[in-house]
């Protein structure tokens, strides 16, 4: 045992409990207390004294200033400390407590039982009470457990401006925050913050998640296709609760917003990109990376910076396609749209080459309430799959899969399952794929 005793006049405490043999006389049951110095060179002995055994474990419980309507609980415990079976009576009295556990019991050598006192103020006023316990030990027949506790008035605290604000999207911060109040003038106590998450706004699960501060969150993509709240219940410093307060919700979690309406200008064997940033709050925006032909061939680290100018493209068709890049931690984004460029003879045009749907692919209305339409054109017949996907990467519906002709084409998706059933609110991708063509483009469904 090591007490933070270290100068004169400082004092501590400790109690701990022993296991009683049962060959023990608890007549002649005795302990024996040392106060020794630690210093390894002089370990000094500067007080011995003796001490005896009890088949209680509480000499007192005193509950302190209590508020009214709340209820406080204290625990002790009888124990035969005889090498013989023991019985146990015990009675209490004084207003304003109760113990439920049994009034009579008999205890095998060594057994022990717990008990639980409840403390349950009414009015402004001290309350006494007291514990007798009787039994059939040699020198422990009768034991007192003195109660004390006072009621007072307290008002219940309350917590105020309960928000949650962020960006609902994958790498954003979103910070919870309340007010504590309390009109007494007490202090916070243990108030309790609870997360909660949910993909269609109605069954809500808790969760705990990794970050040293509790109010706030960096969303993974564990998170995306969830709406994100939390609740407060305020604790006062005397243990009160008040109201449970609950935050508003976050929008549905999107995964990182890609780069859109990419296109290009050619001016002989120099062809610039161009595309517009993410429909999405920047803050967490670093820049760009460009692909050609599936490969990353350049990095733009500057949000602002919506073009590049890929010099001297020899003769050849290349696919461009541009991620955004996002920081702490730096992340791309999903592929935006891909445009094909063929250069020959030191111009840039198109042929039989591109792929058959091309760059012909568009929604609308996106988002929508009611259904969405897709529309490409063909440039030649082709088989033709269209499927639905949700944030998680499930198949959630198909709607082509057969052989389309040459021509113009619309797929409507009234925002329905593969059964038929009506699909929660939040973001969902077409999966286009043809025989050398496969593209992925997000809709938002918001009934």
């Amino acid at each position: 045992m090591d007490l933070p005793i270290n100068t004169a006049g400082d004092s501590g405490s400790y109690s701990m409990e022993l296991a009683v043999d049962q060959s023990w006389d608890p007549e002649t049951l005795t302990g024996y207390v040392m106060i020794q110095s630690f210093d390894s060179a002089y370990p000094y002995i500067y007080q011995a004294a003796e001490c005896g055994s009890s088949p209680v474990t509480s000499t007192g419980m005193d509950f302190g200033d209590s508020y009214i309507g709340g209820v406080f609980e204290k625990t002790f415990k009888v124990i035969n400390i005889s090498p013989n079976t023991a019985n146990f009576s015990l009675t209490l009295v004084g207003d304003g407590y109760t113990m439920t556990d049994p009034a009579t019991l008999q205890l095998a050598p060594g057994g022990e039982q717990q008990y639980t006192v409840s403390f349950a103020p009414t009015a402004d006023m001290e309350y006494t009470g007291l514990i007798a316990i009787s039994t059939d030990i040699a020198g422990f027949e009768y034991v007192e457990i003195p109660l004390n506790g006072v009621g007072f008035t307290n008002q219940a605290p309350m917590a105020d401006t309960v928000t949650l604000t962020g960006v609902a999207m994958q790498n954003e911060f979103i910070t919870a925050s309340y007010t504590f109040v309390d009109l007494d003038g007490d202090m916070e106590g243990e108030t309790e913050v609870i997360w909660y998450k949910s993909q269609d706004g109605t069954n809500w699960e808790t969760f705990e998640h990794n970050s040293n501060d509790p109010m706030v969150m960096q969303i993974s993509a564990d998170y995306i296709g969830y709406m994100i709240k939390f609740t407060v219940l305020p604790v006062d410093e005397h243990t009160m609760p008040g109201p449970l307060v609950e935050s508003n919700a976050t929008d549905m979690i999107i995964p990182l917003q890609a780069p859109w309406g990419l296109n290009y200008v050619a001016d002989g064997n120099d062809i610039t990109l161009n595309w517009e940033n993410p429909l999405t709050d920047q803050r967490a925006l670093f820049g760009y990376r460009l692909f050609r032909n599936g490969l990353s061939h350049a990095t733009i680290p500057n949000a602002n910076t919506l073009t590049y100018t890929d010099f001297n493209v020899a003769d050849g068709t290349y696919d461009y396609h541009v991620t955004a890049i996002y920081d702490n931690p730096l992340t791309n984004s999903e592929p935006s749209n891909v445009v094909t460029v063929i250069v020959e003879n030191g111009t840039v045009g198109n042929d039989e080459n591109v792929a058959t749907i091309g760059n012909t692919l568009s929604i609308s209305p996106n988002p929508f309430s009611q259904v969405s339409n897709l529309t490409f054109s063909l440039k030649q017949n082709d088989d033709v799959k269209v499927e639905i996907y949700n944030v998680k990467g499930q198949l959630v519906n198909t709607l082509v899969n057969s052989t389309l002709n040459q021509g113009d084409h619309k797929i409507t998706w009234n925002g329905t399952d593969a059964r038929n059933n009506s699909v929660p609110n939040g973001i969902y991708f077409y999966r286009v794929t043809a025989s050398d063509f496969v593209r992925n483009m997000k809709t938002i469904y918001m009934k």
